[in-house]
């Protein structure tokens, strides 16, 4: 019963924590993996709000490249986790500089990402970070008619 109490508290507290890690590895467009600070917690994040390009698609490849040159490795940056993800991934908005420059945004205000309005429908920072880019053709809306990540893996 403790543990089951324990569990529960736990989750619930790292739920709406707000707290710094160092990049350890970019996985791809939209999940990193992170050590928390200062307990080094190895921890698996996904970038709310965004779905990045598959591996295996157009501008998969790129829109990863795009989320390392912003993380390198050991980057520090501020996480505020919002949800946990079927996988165990922990959704989160990613801050570079103490929150003053959204990755989340970033990634898709420059075309590397899609705004997932599927689980981010009320963003308008995303919204609009989309639409700037899709009228200024930016990265993955250079191409003529890029295919949304989510009816890629439907497809695969």
């Amino acid at each position: 019963m403790f543990r089951i109490l324990f569990f529960f508290f736990f989750t619930n507290l790292l739920l709406s924590e707000h707290f710094t890690a160092k990049v350890i590895r970019v996985v791809d467009g939209d999940s990193v993996n992170v050590l928390r600070l200062p307990e080094k917690e190895e921890l698996k994040l996904r970038l709310y709000g965004i779905d990045a390009p598959e591996w295996k698609q157009a501008y998969g490849k790129e829109s990863k490249d795009a989320l390392k040159g912003l993380l390198g490795p050991n980057t520090e940056i501020s996480v505020k986790v919002l949800d946990k993800d079927r996988y165990g991934r922990l959704i989160c908005k990613l801050y570079l500089n103490s929150e003053d420059i959204s990755l989340n945004e970033l990634m898709i205000s420059e075309g590397n990402a899609w705004h997932y309005k599927k689980y981010a429908p009320k963003d308008m920072n995303l919204k609009s970070a989309e639409e700037n880019a899709r009228k200024n053709k930016l990265g993955l809306w250079s191409s003529t008619d890029p295919i949304p990540p989510w009816q890629f893996r439907k497809i695969k």
